[in-house]
């Protein structure tokens, strides 16, 4: 969590322990992921970042159980495994506080689905969130005059010391929002890669709040497909994530 020390009690990890950038606002959730990088990964086998307000749709309850327990989520359950397109579902405040309930109370079996089929994969990024080419997205949304820099960053990183670029910079279906879950290794891997990309892109511009995070959206994708061009067998699974809404929460108070 940000701008906390960790709980005592383990009940979350805050990003002002040990090593940290949490001061660096720039970075903006990349500061948790660097902490975890720096002082806990040697501890797990995977690692995954949500938001507060965007988490991942991990839904592993039987039919049976949703019928009974759960009666509202089967319709989003059947939006979201209808169309493989929706990236997204929106959450009213008590909705969205309903899903946290029943994944807090996943029983063992539900739990033992669930790191089966995240064991299943090796990388476990957000549905395409937005259509257009990731360049094209860029120059609509940030200072076009940022992308060559971007480009730049990657291109000259020691990770292609001894391989080539392979990476298309005008992709298509890219994964935003700095969510995933990955096998340590790559969390890893892709940590080293990021360090020094946000390095070269920090020597280059005048950075503030948040920029160097939307940045990191990209670098990802970047390293992700740099990856899958080296292995193509590579376990990449993809999920809709749950968006909490709070301007639904009057229509749903209706």
């Amino acid at each position: 969590m940000s701008g906390l020390h960790s709980d005592p009690a383990g009940r979350y990890l805050g990003d002002l322990d040990g090593a940290n950038i949490a001061h660096r606002l720039e970075h903006s959730e990349m500061r948790q992921q660097y902490h975890v990088w720096k002082d806990h990964l040697w501890k797990y086998d995977y690692v995954g970042f949500e938001h507060y307000r965007r988490l991942f749709c991990l839904d592993p309850l039987p039919g049976s159980e949703i019928a009974s327990r759960y009666k509202d989520w089967r319709p989003i359950r059947q939006r979201l495994l209808s169309d493989q397109t929706a990236c997204r579902h929106d959450l009213c405040s008590s909705m969205f506080d309903r899903y946290l309930d029943m994944r807090r109370g996943f029983d063992p079996g539900a739990i033992s689905r669930l790191t089966q089929w995240i064991g299943a994969h090796d990388v476990i990024v957000l549905r395409a969130i937005l259509p257009d080419p990731i360049d094209t997205q860029w120059a609509t949304t940030h200072m076009a005059e940022y992308w060559p820099i971007l480009v730049g960053a990657v291109i000259s990183s020691s990770y292609f010391k001894d391989r080539s670029v392979e990476i298309d910079f005008a992709m298509n279906q890219p994964a935003y929002c700095n969510m995933y879950i990955l096998r340590a290794e790559i969390f890893d891997d892709y940590m080293r890669f990021w360090h020094e990309a946000v390095g070269f892109i920090a020597s280059h511009i005048t950075v503030y709040p948040r920029l160097v995070g939307h940045f990191a959206e990209r670098l990802f994708n970047f390293y992700l497909m740099q990856k899958r061009m080296e292995d193509p067998l590579l376990k990449v699974g993809r999920l809709p994530y749950l968006f909490l809404n709070t301007e639904l929460d009057a229509h749903a108070a209706a």
